[in-house]
């Protein structure tokens, strides 16, 4: 009797042990380090400003915008990396779950909401609905200027790792350096990302 209590303890023991070992490498964790800083936090431009970066006047009136703050370039390469092979879907699961709603989440909102414009049959209504669409948009996101009938909506950057990790104009921080995109998108027609 006393074997049989002992060989359930061992077998429950090994598998406690082997369910706390496992690690699940899907899931981006903000913290990795084991530092009572994250690794990723969402902080604000205006907080990084004076630390690096262009400080030039439109740089200055984005102040209270979202970014996302990478501890160091390891991190940055490291997260960026991992959300490049990720889904759209997940990569929005990311975002979501640590609070930021940069360039990408936006881009996805907008091209979900373009998809659901398309669905519609009637003509007239389709174009009064693609007017307002391009209308909502047009702050955010550059729309085909040679063709009309594309109205993808285009970042005004052209970065792939800022499209995907940056806010809506393309920055981040890394360490304590505000990183902005080296120059505005040049193509007619970009894609998004």
């Amino acid at each position: 009797m006393m074997k049989k209590h002992l060989t359930h303890l061992l077998t429950l023991l090994c598998l406690v042990c082997g369910l706390s070992s496992c690690s699940n490498d899907d899931t981006l964790s903000t913290v990795t380090n084991g530092d009572t800083q994250p690794d990723v936090e969402v902080s604000t431009v205006g907080q990084w400003i004076a630390h690096g970066g262009n400080t030039t006047r439109s740089v200055s009136a984005e102040a209270d915008e979202p970014v996302l703050h990478f501890n160091n370039e390891e991190v940055y390469n490291r997260v960026t990396q991992e959300l490049m092979k990720k889904s759209d879907l997940e990569c929005m699961d990311y975002f979501k779950q640590i609070g930021f709603k940069g360039a990408f989440a936006q881009f996805i909102e907008a091209d979900n909401e373009l998809e659901k414009i398309f669905d519609n049959d009637d003509p007239v209504l389709l174009q009064r609905l693609i007017s307002e669409y391009k209308d909502k948009y047009k702050d955010k996101f550059s729309f085909n200027s040679t063709d009309t009938f594309d109205i993808t909506p285009n970042l005004p950057f052209d970065d792939e790792k800022l499209a995907l990790v940056g806010n809506m104009h393309g920055m981040v921080v890394v360490g304590n350096k505000l990183i902005q995109p080296s120059s505005a998108s040049t193509r007619a027609f970009p894609n998004g990302p």
